[in-house]
């Protein structure tokens, strides 16, 4: 956070209301630098200001439309989540922000090579974790070995977005590889610490994005690969082998189906196998002739 924000007080409410809601600190940082501007624009406290001078700022910036849409959010979070109040789309109506092009998913081939290319075996397998769970970085580092269900296959999630608890797979293999990750494997403790042993210091969250920077270019990928494109490589590839989107929602957490279809990114490849094999024509039963009915309306 820029230091110029971290002395406000709009700065120190925003801070409280994100960790009540779980957001993460980029979500409350940018928060806090909507909020920090508009309060400078009006010259009074935000808590204090109407949804009329919210509106008034918006038609006065002169900027991008994603940066519009950003300082929008960040005016709906003032008032529905720390002012409690109905948001009206008539002086603060939706902007869609100009979205980049999706990025393609990586194939199963591809994640592999790039997972087995990681060279710190802690790091290699909080990635493969990533990738067989689905979980958001901040939500696996929470992971406990009691949130861990080995008889039925699952882990709890506790620290999901927006405060929100739910359970995801945790298939037999990645079992197994994280019982060789722990150095001292016992009922309590984190399950991602940096020495191994659950307790301790943490394990930096920055650690998984270097490492699959760096795996990336001794396996000659071109695509950029983040920690956050597994979770969309573990959606991708379950829809793909048949898991409903309802399903994919509840796994990943999300809030929205329509956040969920966003997470789909059908490669080429399999649109060739969907053709395919999925030729309804050639696949109707053949009709003898007296079976044939041709009906003709009007």
């Amino acid at each position: 956070m820029p230091h110029h924000l971290k002395n406000r007080p709009i700065t120190a409410l925003v801070a409280a209301r994100c960790r009540m809601l779980g957001y993460s600190k980029r979500t409350c940082d940018s928060y806090a630098h909507s909020l920090a501007a508009f309060e400078d624009w009006c010259g009074s406290d935000a808590m204090h200001a109407d949804q009329e001078q919210a509106s008034a700022w918006l038609a006065s910036l002169e900027c991008s439309r994603n940066s519009r849409y950003h300082y929008r959010v960040g005016l709906v979070f003032l008032f529905k989540r720390m002012r409690n109040e109905s948001v009206y789309q008539r002086l603060l109506p939706a902007i869609r922000p100009c979205r980049p092009e999706r990025r393609p998913v990586a194939d199963p081939w591809q994640i592999a090579n790039l997972l087995a290319a990681i060279t710190n075996p802690r790091t290699r397998v909080f990635c493969q974790f990533l990738y067989a769970t689905g979980l958001r970085r901040k939500e696996a580092l929470a992971v406990r070995v009691e949130d861990l269900d080995l008889r039925d296959g699952s882990v709890l999630v506790r620290c999901g977005k927006g405060g929100r608890t739910r359970r995801s797979i945790l298939p037999a293999s990645m079992a197994g590889l994280l019982a060789q990750h722990r150095r001292r494997w016992s009922g309590r403790g984190l399950l991602f610490s940096a020495d191994g042993s659950g307790e301790g210091k943490v394990f930096q969250i920055d650690r998984a994005g270097h490492a699959l920077l760096m795996a990336r270019r001794r396996c000659g990928i071109e695509n950029p690969i983040t920690a956050h494109h597994l979770r969309h490589a573990f959606a991708t590839h379950l829809h793909e082998r048949g898991v409903g989107l309802v399903e994919l929602q509840h796994l990943l957490g999300h809030a929205s189906i329509q956040t969920t279809v966003g997470y789909i990114a059908l490669r080429d490849e399999r649109r060739v196998d969907i053709a395919r094999f999925g030729d309804l024509i050639a696949a109707l039963p053949a009709l003898a002739p007296e079976q044939q009915r041709i009906a003709f309306a009007g």
